[in-house]
């Protein structure tokens, strides 16, 4: 007798199975099962003003398309635009991979998520367990000589990445956080010592911020610098600096409580404006900087105006967020800790109170849940009618995420990812339509690179569900020699995993350069050895590779579906 199970929806689940033999003995099993969903999130939001008294109609078109059991939907109610923060750190929260910038940037916001009280309801424990964690992490990833490394069990110290490791390590501290104390001051040491000193702006700028929230820094150096970035602005030295090297300056000055050298510093980060490429020296991009300009300046106690220039990037920040397609760790964690300063200390967590849903008023008490609820109906096919009693403007954030209904397709954004599988026995090529139990496929990722750009490319191949991967490590077999010169040699990743689930695997290019095997092939190239274990029918997932810090810059392989057939006994 064979039983098959159909997984439709994404679940964890248990099932259990009781017999009880003609002795009247009862034998009990029970099996734990998840239903994982291999398609690729996607996210749709929208920012709705809401005048007094004037009902909005906010239509199924926001989910449309969308598996109705893969959405989630999420909101925001503020005085002023605002981002949805809750979707920002639940995205951060999924993001798979961990090198130093993704710890720190998934950690970095929760040190403040007290500040959004609605999103951090019961959930004090975890989420002080989750920046213990980061904390230990981020540690172990420092180098002897005090730099942070950008993946574990590295030596080669990391510059602005260091700074800004660094940068969380002195909040959470002050937050109440256990920070060893020898791990930051080494990293300090090294601050004092090196970045201090680089030829970039950027590094120098982010390393006299640091120093003077420590106490340790030189008046002189830090108004040389100034003179220095105002002198390059002017074009008489060297190249512009961005933003935010201004914003750090003026903070600096803040803080040793030169108000007249901070003001100057915040009010030149205003009047700049750099659109440019991701680059290894500050991680940044033109809304990455917006957002950290506005974090910067909104530290402390500013004047006015400053408040109003913070404000003022704030919205265009959010506004660019907005209209994305995609957006990299550093930009979602940026955009939180903005949004942190422009709420202060969550007086706006009530205001969902003064909306109603259809004719229904939402309760004081509750009100942000019961309104994602109630927008869940968009999911049917309802429309939902929202009306603010308030007297005065508000504004919602939307936003919701879920799981195409289509299947997924050959996709090229400025990058290209083909995948071919391979029978191990036979040497063939094959499409996979059917494989035996026992079977084993050597399955070939190929991404051709011609890019003179600085690049950190991730590559993800989920597995499909009744197949497992032959993880050396662990005892399972070698990949072997692909004996065929077309197919190229298989290029060294920076970071490497097999999970029970998928391939996962990070390539860091400096200027379009990793490796002479993908000089020599123009391409990288990654391998991995998969067994069909499970007979059954199963979905083939995509594959999929991006760069990291730009995030429109993506490829997928199509997929397909598989039937793995039970060996004959």
């Amino acid at each position: 007798m064979h039983n098959f199970i159909s997984g439709r929806t994404p679940l964890s689940t248990t099932i259990n199975l009781q017999i009880t033999d003609p002795g009247g003995a009862v034998r009990r099993y029970d099996w734990r099962l998840t239903v994982q969903e291999t398609r690729l999130r996607q996210h749709r939001s929208r920012m709705l003003q809401l005048l007094p008294g004037v009902p909005v109609t906010v239509d199924s078109e926001l989910v449309s398309r969308l598996l109705p059991g893969s959405v989630t939907i999420t909101s925001q109610v503020s005085r002023t635009p605002a981002l949805d923060i809750k979707w920002l750190l639940d995205e951060l929260d999924r993001y798979p991979f961990g090198c130093l910038e993704q710890t720190t940037s998934r950690a970095f916001p929760l040190l403040y998520l007290d500040a959004f009280k609605s999103t951090a309801k019961g959930e004090s424990a975890s989420i002080r367990g989750r920046i213990n964690d980061a904390i230990l992490r981020i540690e172990s990833m420092q180098t002897s000589f005090g730099a942070f490394a950008l993946w574990p069990h590295q030596n080669k110290g990391e510059m602005w990445l260091t700074a800004y490791a660094t940068h969380f390590l002195i909040e959470a501290r002050e937050r109440g956080f256990d920070v060893n104390h020898s791990t930051l001051a080494n990293a300090l040491s090294w601050i004092e010592r090196k970045l201090r000193h680089s030829k970039w702006l950027e590094h120098q700028a982010y390393a006299l911020y640091l120093l003077a929230r420590e106490g340790k820094i030189d008046v002189g150096t830090l108004r040389y610098t100034l003179d220095q970035v105002k002198r390059s602005l002017a074009g008489q030295q060297g190249e512009k600096p961005g933003m935010v090297v201004l914003a750090q300056l003026g903070a600096a000055f803040r803080l040793i409580g030169d108000e007249v050298r901070s003001k100057e510093a915040f009010s030149l980060a205003t009047d700049t404006r750099m659109s440019y490429a991701w680059n290894r020296i500050n991680y940044g991009s033109t809304l990455r900087d917006l957002a950290a300009v506005s974090a910067f300046m909104q530290e402390g106690k500013g004047t006015e105006g400053n408040r109003t220039r913070s404000i003022n990037i704030a919205r265009e920040a959010i506004h660019q967020a907005l209209v994305a397609d995609s957006l990299s760790t550093q930009e979602k964690s940026w955009l939180i800790l903005m949004s942190h300063r422009l709420q202060g200390q969550g007086s706006d967590t009530n205001l969902a109170g003064f909306l109603t849903v259809g004719e229904q008023a939402l309760p004081e008490s509750g009100a942000a849940a019961m309104l994602n609820s109630s927008l869940k109906s968009m999911v049917s096919g309802s429309p939902v009618l929202i009306t603010n009693t308030d007297s005065k403007p508000l504004y919602l954030a939307l936003t919701v995420s879920g799981v195409d209904q289509r299947p997924q397709v050959d996709t090229f954004n400025d990058l290209d990812l083909t995948k071919t599988i391979r029978n191990l026995a036979s040497g063939q090529l094959t499409s996979l339509a059917t494989a035996r139990q026992g079977e084993m496929f050597v399955v070939t990722l190929r991404i051709p690179i011609n890019s003179e750009r600085d690049m950190e490319l991730s590559l993800i191949d989920l597995l499909p569900a009744g197949f497992e991967i032959e993880n050396k490590r662990l005892g399972g077999l070698p990949v072997p020699p692909s004996g065929d010169k077309p197919a190229g040699e298989t290029s060294p990743p920076t970071f490497e995993e097999m999970r029970d689930d998928r391939y996962m695997a990070v390539y860091t290019l400096a200027r379009g350069k990793h490796s002479a095997a993908v000089n020599k092939q123009g391409a990288i190239i990654a391998r991995y050895l998969m067994r069909a274990v499970t007979p059954g029918k199963y979905r083939l997932p995509a594959a999929y590779a991006e760069d990291m810090y730009r995030t429109e810059i993506n490829a997928t392989t199509s997929e397909s579906s598989v039937k793995v057939i039970r060996r004959k006994r």
